[in-house]
């Protein structure tokens, strides 16, 4: 029975479960006792992560064992660490794979804008972002609505009207490429006050961008794409066609665009007819059409009116 419990019993150099720099384990494994010749054998199994296999005999509590040249030392267990940087590897592909396709949209997204832009050219649009998004919202409410718009040339229109328009929306309008940085520091430093964009220094190229193509809505991403689709027009169309555009495309009144229908809705005459007076009363109502529509003896308008009167003979247009 002694004998028994020594032979159960291991080496104090070694442990149940001890791993070697080898990669050994060595698992105690009893033997039947057979011939008293023998004493109790206890062989271990080393495990070479399936590649090899080694017999030690452990008699009198004595260890032979052959490692396979590998030297005999234990080493503390721990468990495989994962690579940091193969970690990474998957998250960073991600990130690049996304950045990637988000470049992708955008110059898609840049390129089809840019399409349009370059058939405004020689064709005129049949509506705008505005027109739509505006219909749409009327029709709701009543499905019979219609928008009352009419295109008509540039020389077709009293050149009043348009220094009129130019002095009241822009009087740098032939002097800057799109962006007057004096009006947007003043808009910026108004919006900074008031905290929301209460202002937003828009050009008429800018006011163009916007009308021909994106919401009303007044954010960051929509002030971006503006600038961009700005650009556009001005690198690709001269000013001469985008003030002749601007005239026939904005708001005047509710579903009331362009100065042909302008004219005829308020004073029953085309855009050729405008005397200044008149000319001066639609240019001040730009800012604000659909409230100036339903109060057009309102003291702001009036003082606008009087505003565009004295600068309109001084604004810079487009030859005819």
């Amino acid at each position: 029975m002694q004998n028994q419990e020594q032979a159960l019993s291991i080496h104090p150099l070694f442990s149940k479960g001890d791993i070697f720099s080898s990669g050994v384990i060595l698992i105690p494994v009893k033997i039947k006792q057979n011939s008293v010749r023998v004493m109790q054998k206890l062989s271990f199994f080393a495990i070479f992560y399936g590649t090899a296999l080694i017999h030690a005999q452990y008699s009198n509590f004595i260890i032979t064992a052959l490692l396979m040249d590998h030297p005999f030392r234990k080493i503390p267990y721990a468990s495989p660490m994962p690579s940091t940087k193969k970690s990474r590897r998957p998250i960073r592909r991600l990130i690049f794979l996304l950045f990637a396709l988000a470049l992708l949209v955008f110059v898609l997204v840049q390129a089809w804008f840019y399409v349009q832009v370059w058939q405004l050219r020689t064709h005129n649009p049949q509506t705008t972002a505005f027109m739509r998004e505006r219909l749409a919202l009327i029709q709701a409410v009543n499905p019979k609505a219609k928008l009352d718009y009419h295109w008509v040339n540039y020389a077709a229109i009293a050149p009043i009207a348009k220094r009129a328009v130019v002095a009241s929306e822009d009087d740098r309008f032939m002097e800057h490429y799109g962006f007057d940085w004096t009006g947007i520091q003043d808009a910026f430093e108004k919006n900074l006050a008031e905290g929301e964009f209460a202002a937003g220094g828009s050009t008429i190229s800018q006011q163009l961008a916007r009308n021909l193509f994106l919401s009303p809505s007044k954010n960051l991403w929509r002030k971006g794409e503006e600038a961009i689709i700005t650009l556009m027009l001005e690198t690709t169309l001269g000013k001469r066609r985008i003030l002749e555009l601007y005239l026939n495309v904005v708001e005047w009144g509710n579903l009331l665009y362009g100065i042909d229908a302008a004219s005829h809705y308020y004073f029953h005459k085309s855009p050729a007819a405008l005397t200044p007076h008149e000319a001066a009363f639609l240019a001040a109502m730009l800012p604000n059409p659909r409230f100036y529509q339903d109060n057009p003896g309102s003291r702001g308008l009036q003082k606008r009116i009087r505003a565009v009167e004295g600068r309109m003979n001084y604004s810079r247009i487009p030859p005819q």
